[in-house]
């Protein structure tokens, strides 16, 4: 099952740092951070990573989700730059999930 990690999980940072972590040994996946303002420092080594492919060594893909507070924007744009693009997605509806209907029926 897939499971993003969750960068305010002290278990799921540390699986994304250090030498042996997801980050640095990206090349070939897609690594999924979710709640990104929770561990700002992830960001400088997903940019260390993409300078990385820079000097022609293999590297992931990286999709960074999280809030999106001025303060997080601010900062992925000053660590990330032009390494990144951003999209602003609409909360999801109960309607929208599969299988769903409305929640609320009519009630007479």
């Amino acid at each position: 099952m897939f499971r993003p990690l969750d960068a305010s999980d002290e278990r799921d940072r540390t699986r994304l740092a250090g030498d042996f972590g997801l980050v640095r040994n990206s090349a070939g996946k897609l690594i999924v951070i979710d709640e990104i303002q929770g561990f700002p420092t992830g960001l400088d080594l997903i940019r260390a990573e993409l300078e990385a492919r820079r000097r022609g060594r293999p590297v992931g893909q990286f999709l960074i989700l999280g809030s999106a507070s001025l303060e997080t924007e601010q900062l992925a744009s000053q660590r990330l730059g032009t390494r990144a693009e951003t999209f602003r997605l609409s909360p999801i509806g109960y309607a929208e999930l599969p299988g769903r209907g409305w929640p609320i029926a009519h009630r007479g």
